[in-house]
């Protein structure tokens, strides 16, 4: 991989900074937690440019917010030629849901 200059991904630090004051911020994801329903935890992240979901488990909404974070990736990786820098990034989650899927396993939880 070759050395990554300062002004070589200013363009995507830029979009990624116009894109931030829709992102679901601590409060957002206060009121997701609190919502009343699955429903209105999917509406609430639907204010903050997640797809329209109507999800009927907490499996069903994890998979949808899951696939939008990989469409994210995807976008990304297509405006970067060192994909690999992604990748850094994608650890955190891979380590939570293996993290999950296993304490779902030892509680017989199905998704």
């Amino acid at each position: 991989m070759a050395k990554v200059k300062e002004n070589d991904y200013l363009f995507l630090s830029t979009m990624l900074r116009a894109r931030e004051s829709k992102m679901l911020g601590r409060d957002a994801f206060e009121r997701m937690l609190a919502a009343d329903s699955l429903e209105d935890a999917a509406r609430i992240a639907a204010d903050y440019g997640y797809p329209e979901m109507a999800p009927k488990t907490v499996g069903e909404l994890d998979k949808a917010l899951s696939q939008y974070r990989a469409s994210v990736y995807e976008e990304l990786g297509a405006l970067i030629s060192e994909t690999e820098l992604l990748d850094a990034f994608r650890i955190k989650y891979d380590y939570h849901n293996a993290k999950a899927m296993l304490k779902g396993s030892a509680l017989g939880l199905e998704y």
